[in-house]
């Protein structure tokens, strides 16, 4: 995911950053970066920009075991906490436990619980479906 990341920011740049550049050397000797060089390089890719917003939807669908969940949390609050103030983060889950103890340091102020809102979002879901249902009939019709 964080190689992902990286490439998706890179794409946009004139430039290739420094530690991306040592990060391809690297992979290019046949190594594969760590976790740590993946978080560093990608905290240092925004720079430059005047935002960057990562949306991570779904971690409650991340496995749990394997420690792959575990990892994913540790490196968003790693990134979270060392990133710069052009990096935005927006990340959901259904209320697990394990993400909510996790991440709650993160999400300060942000922090919405739409399950307060079931049925805001049951009524924008088919507010949405009905006009799609529309548009659809329209051009088949």
């Amino acid at each position: 995911m964080l190689s992902s990341l990286i490439k998706k920011i890179c794409c946009h740049r004139p430039d290739t950053p420094e530690r991306v550049k040592q990060r391809r050397k690297c992979m290019d000797n046949g190594q594969t970066p760590g976790l740590d060089v993946l978080e560093t390089t990608l905290i240092s890719t925004p720079h430059g920009f005047t935002s960057v917003y990562f949306v991570l939807n779904a971690l409650d669908e991340c496995p749990f075991d394997g420690e792959q969940r575990i990892k994913l949390l540790g490196s968003i609050r790693r990134i979270h906490n060392a990133a710069s103030e052009n990096l935005h983060l927006l990340y959901t889950s259904r209320p697990e436990n394990d993400i909510t103890k996790a991440l709650r340091p993160t999400a300060g102020l942000f922090h919405i619980d739409l399950g307060l809102h079931k049925k805001d979002a049951e009524y924008d879901i088919r507010l949405y479906i009905d006009e799609r249902s529309i548009q659809t009939t329209t051009k088949t019709g």
